[in-house]
């Protein structure tokens, strides 16, 4: 950005200054993962499921818990703060962060370009609460239709993505 409400890179006929917004109040969701499952399970015709861990997928499982698309971080540890994408079914881990939103693209450019590392706190383990990021305040186009394809002119970072996603 230029300054902080002004991007250096923007669509033909978006010319609005951006304006500072909760983070919690622009997306779907935002927690700690809540599921059960052990770890290390291959995936198999029982078990199709991925457990997402801090930063990929730990096991699989034969339930899922969550659906959809996610910006995922670990919660603790010296991978809080790195970032992942995934859409599917899965059960997620106790030791990740997830966040949903309507346009996610956007939102993993955001978080990536405000470095969610600076979130973490701790003396021992680096440490990321879903309670942090809620209260995080970021700058969002006043215009919806500008963040829609804003991730086409960023430069990408790798994803991951389940095989029927």
């Amino acid at each position: 950005m230029t300054d902080k409400t002004m991007p250096a890179l923007r669509f033909r006929g978006f010319y609005d200054a951006w304006e500072q917004r909760n983070l919690e109040n622009e997306v779907i969701s935002i927690g700690t993962g809540r599921s059960d499952s052990t770890s290390g399970i291959k995936k198999s015709r029982e078990f199709l499921f991925p457990v997402l861990g801090s930063t990929s997928v730990i096991s699989y499982d034969n339930k899922y818990d969550y659906s959809g698309e996610f910006v995922l971080t670990a919660r603790v540890g010296a991978n809080a703060g790195n970032l992942y994408k995934y859409k599917g079914n899965v059960k997620i881990s106790n030791n990740t962060v997830y966040i949903q939103a309507t346009n996610l693209n956007f939102i993993f450019y955001l978080l990536m370009k405000f470095n969610v590392k600076k979130l973490s706190f701790g003396t021992g383990q680096p440490l990321v609460k879903a309670s942090e990021l809620k209260k995080l305040n970021l700058y969002f186009p006043i215009n919806g239709e500008e963040q829609k394809n804003w991730f086409i002119i960023q430069p990408t970072r790798k994803s991951h993505h389940s095989k029927r996603a």
